[in-house]
């Protein structure tokens, strides 16, 4: 959601939507559900062109996710918990229903769950997400 605001925001003509999409950026407490009806209200104001812009960015964010994805769990070997983490953490990412705190909190509690040296992996592989 952080990067389909941002990616709007930028291509978007209209100032206050701009700033109320960084608005929305920046907050932790708003369930993603209320971010995304904003956003598709603000998308269907757009020119045609804006909105394939937007279609074909988001997309393309997509698919680059979906392939760093895939190398961070093959790198992740046979360390059944480190995949299980970044599946855990997917399915937080691509919640909906919660705030982006409730994600970092999530977040937090499962990375608890695995030893040093998991942890250790974990972040050497979130660089493929970044």
């Amino acid at each position: 959601m952080q990067a389909a605001l941002l990616v709007l925001a930028r291509i978007s003509k209209n100032r206050s939507d701009k700033d109320l999409l960084h608005a929305l950026e920046n907050n932790a407490i708003l369930k993603r559900t209320t971010k995304e009806a904003v956003v598709n209200d603000i998308l269907k104001e757009q020119d045609e062109k804006t909105q394939k812009a937007y279609a074909a960015i988001v997309q393309k964010t997509k698919q680059s996710r979906k392939a760093a994805y895939d190398k961070v769990l093959s790198k992740a070997g046979a360390d059944q918990a480190v995949k299980n983490f970044f599946e855990q953490a997917e399915k937080i990412n691509n919640d909906m229903n919660i705030s982006d705190g409730d994600a970092d909190r999530k977040m937090k509690e499962l990375r608890a769950k695995l030893n040093q040296e998991q942890r250790k992996l974990v972040t050497e592989l979130q660089f493929y997400l970044r």
